[in-house]
């Protein structure tokens, strides 16, 4: 059971590659290629720009959305001023005020992932159960990629980010050495070594905490995944 759980991800993705069966091969792979590359394309600046607005709609403020070029951070700043041009990854909210609250921080987080429950994961789903697929089947596939598996290609940033604030809000605060904030960050390795270059270097405390802050993420990735994906699954089976 809980290995079907655990690759249900991996399982989904191969159930719509099999639906593919019968069609010109190489010409379905540059199809789907081309839908992902799209649907990435157009899924990082969206990323983006709904963590800013999480911490709107959470009661804080924005003052400055990295974005890289590449991703028509030129355009988009003409309508958010807060976008500044250039990101040391391809996105990255740099600037913003959470008034001290730990619901609004979660919620910046968080918001992105709403395109995986509502566009990402249900188009997965529905595309498994497609008899004859044709090539726009196979675009929509690659649109759909990117939203739908970035839970797991952020568990080392946003999931562990969003971990890092559950624990470090439910971890008694006798067994917290130094301020728990400091443990949250969206670049689980970069913190790592950043602690381990650090004079105090990283604490007993701090191994704990951090990993119980990516078992949380990745438990939260798996959640953001598969609710949807119960969901659609009992609708389209009554169906």
């Amino acid at each position: 059971m809980l290995k079907n759980v655990l690759l249900s991800p991996i399982y989904d993705y191969s159930e719509v590659l099999k639906t593919f069966r019968g069609r010109p091969g190489f010409l379905t792979f540059l199809i789907i290629l081309f839908g992902f590359v799209i649907g990435w394309w157009v899924y990082v600046p969206l990323h983006e720009l709904l963590h800013a607005f999480g911490c709107i709609v959470g009661g804080g403020t924005v003052s400055r959305l990295d974005i890289s070029p590449l991703y028509g951070a030129a355009l988009l700043k003409k309508i958010f001023p807060f976008i500044h041009i250039g990101s040391d990854y391809a996105g990255q909210l740099k600037g913003f005020d959470t008034e001290g609250s730990d619901l609004t921080y979660f919620l910046t987080v968080f918001s992105p992932y709403i395109l995986t429950v509502i566009l990402g994961v249900p188009a997965i789903t529905l595309l498994k159960r497609v008899k004859n697929p044709t090539l726009r089947h196979a675009f929509l596939f690659g649109l759909a990629m990117p939203p739908a598996y970035a839970p797991f290609i952020s568990i080392t940033g946003d999931l562990y980010e969003m971990g890092s604030i559950l624990i470090t809000v439910a971890m008694p605060e006798a067994l917290l050495s130094h301020d728990p904030t400091r443990l949250r960050s969206d670049d689980l390795i970069g913190l790592i070594s950043t602690l381990s270059e650090s004079a105090q270097g990283m604490e007993p405390t701090d191994t704990i905490i951090i990993l119980l802050s990516f078992t949380a993420g990745a438990g939260l990735a798996y959640m953001i995944y598969l609710l949807p994906r119960l969901f659609f699954s009992s609708h389209t089976d009554r169906g």
